[in-house]
C-alpha cells in the first residue's frame, strides 16, 4: 500500500504551477501544503491561514473539499483536465475515499479521471468496490475491462517486441498457455526465457530450449524471481529506489550508488 494521497502528489505538483493566489483559494491552498509540504513555495507558503485542528471526520472532509476545489479551479482556468492514475489497486483507503468524493463533486466541470487497476487486486478491497458501486449508481463511473490477448493478438505483440524472426506459431501457443494472454506476464516471461537461455532478439527461438525451465505461475512470483536474478549493481539500484520511490533522477542515483555511467546504465537496463 502507498502513503495517503500519494497517487495525487505529482498531479498537484503540476497543477500548482497554474494556480494564482486568491482569497477564495486560501483555505484550499493551506490544505494542499499541509497534505504535501514539499510543494510549498514562496508564492503560496506566506500569508496563508493557519488551519485549526478539527475532529477526524471534519478534517477529512476539509481535506477532500480543499483539494477538490483546487482541481475545479484548474479545470475552469485551463478549459479542462485529464487525470491519469496508474496501479490504483496499491492505493490506501484514504486515497480511494478521496477519489470517490472527487468523482462525485466534479460533475459540473470538464474533468476526466482515468485509472488503471488489476481486477484480482480490486476484489480484495472493500473500499475500492464500494467506491465503484457508489459512483456507478450516481452515473459518475464507467468501467472498461481489458481482455487478455488472444492467439492472433499475442502473435502480433510478439512480432513487435521480439521481431517476427524470433516468433513462431509454436512459441505463441506456448506463451498463451503459460501466461493466459496477460501482456505484462508475456513480456516478463520472454525476458526471463531469453536471459536464461542467452537467446537473442531476432534469432530463432526454439520451444524445446525452454521446456526444462520452470516458469513462475503468477506475476508476483515472476517479479520476485527477476529481483533474485538481478546483478549486484541492479539490486543496489532497487534498494535505493524502494526507499526514495520515483523522486530521483539519473545523477542522483549515480551519487547514491557510486556506479560509473556504464555500470549504472547496464543496471537500469536490467530493470
Amino acid at each position: 500500500k502507498t502513503i495517503p494521497l500519494e497517487s495525487f502528489h505529482d498531479i498537484f505538483k503540476e497543477l500548482v504551477n497554474y494556480i494564482n493566489k486568491s482569497r477564495q483559494l486560501e483555505i484550499p491552498l493551506a490544505v494542499l501544503l499541509r497534505t504535501f509540504p514539499d510543494l510549498a513555495t514562496n508564492k503560496f507558503s506566506k500569508s496563508l491561514p493557519k488551519l485549526v485542528p478539527l475532529e477526524p471526520m471534519s478534517e477529512k472532509i476539509r481535506t477532500f473539499d480543499g483539494l477538490t476545489e483546487l482541481m475545479k479551479f484548474n479545470a475552469s482556468n485551463l478549459g479542462g483536465l485529464v487525470i491519469l492514475l496508474e496501479d490504483l489497486h496499491w492505493a490506501d483507503d484514504f486515497t480511494i475515499q478521496f477519489l470517490e468524493y472527487l468523482g462525485r463533486n466534479i460533475a459540473d466541470r470538464n474533468i476526466l479521471i482515468c485509472a488503471t487497476s488489476r481486477k484480482e487486486e480490486m476484489a480484495q478491497s472493500p473500499t475500492f468496490n464500494r467506491m465503484i458501486i457508489n459512483l456507478k449508481n450516481e452515473g459518475c463511473f464507467h468501467q472498461i475491462e481489458v481482455e487478455p490477448l488472444n492467439l492472433k493478438n499475442l502473435s502480433l505483440f510478439l512480432d513487435s517486441t521480439i521481431t517476427p524472426q524470433s516468433n513462431s506459431s509454436e512459441l505463441t501457443q506456448y506463451l498463451l498457455a503459460k501466461t493466459g494472454g496477460n501482456p505484462f506476464f508475456v513480456e516478463e516471461t520472454m525476458r526471463t526465457l531469453i536471459r536464461m537461455q542467452h537467446a537473442g532478439v531476432g534469432e530463432k527461438i526454439a520451444i524445446d530450449d525452454f521446456r526444462h525451465i520452470s516458469i513462475p505461475k503468477t506475476i508476483d512470483d515472476l517479479m520476485l524471481r527477476k529481483l533474485r536474478d538481478l546483478g549486484m549493481n541492479a539490486q543496489k539500484v532497487v534498494k535505493f529506489g524502494a526507499i526514495i520511490l520515483k523522486d530521483f533522477n539519473y545523477d542522483f542515483m549515480q551519487r547514491l550508488t557510486h556506479l560509473t555511467d556504464p555500470d549504472l546504465s547496464k543496471a537500469l537496463w536490467q530493470l
